[in-house]
């Protein structure tokens, strides 16, 4: 899972939106107080799994050399990702306009991260951060997956997109 996390917070990072935003995986307790500069903290709030088709089989897989068919098996499941935007100040205006900001850049089109749904807290007063705290979350379609190789699965990996 810190993977995913890595993922989204490098390819947050590299929006040109976000130019001025320092963007952390989960909030390192070693960081200095008050908050200087506007930041963005990636983490995972939930996973939600689902049961696969007909014995846990998801598709072949897309990554499968010419001429050969991988077959994946799995569960589907839905990441929720926590987004928490630190802006320096008591008055948060700058919060939203961040958030949309990051609402773009995961909803690109080439960002391939199977996006389902964005959405945002009201704007809060940290007062031990000195700063304004909004907390968005969103939600991304994942697997869960295994090739067929032995009786059991025993290589996991997760997928932003499975194409049956």
């Amino acid at each position: 899972m810190t993977e995913i996390k890595e993922t989204i917070a490098r390819y947050l990072a590299g929006w040109t939106g976000l130019s001025r935003v320092e963007i952390l995986c989960e909030y390192p307790k070693e960081r200095a107080f008050p908050i200087r500069r506007p930041t963005l903290v990636v983490g995972l709030e939930g996973v939600d799994l689902s049961p696969a088709g007909l014995d846990s089989y998801l598709g072949r897989d897309p990554s499968s050399p010419p001429g050969q068919v991988t077959t994946l098996y799995g569960s589907t499941a839905i990441l929720t990702l926590r987004l928490d935007l630190y802006l320096p100040g008591s008055d948060g205006s700058g919060c939203h306009r961040l958030y949309e900001e990051i609402c773009a850049a995961l909803t690109h089109r080439a960002a391939g991260f199977g996006l389902l749904r964005v959405w945002c807290d009201a704007v809060k007063y940290e007062s031990a951060m000195a700063a304004s705290r909004l907390t968005a979350r969103a939600a991304l379609r994942a697997a869960f997956t295994g090739r067929e190789t032995a009786e059991e699965i025993r290589d996991y990996q997760v997928r932003s997109e499975l194409y049956v």
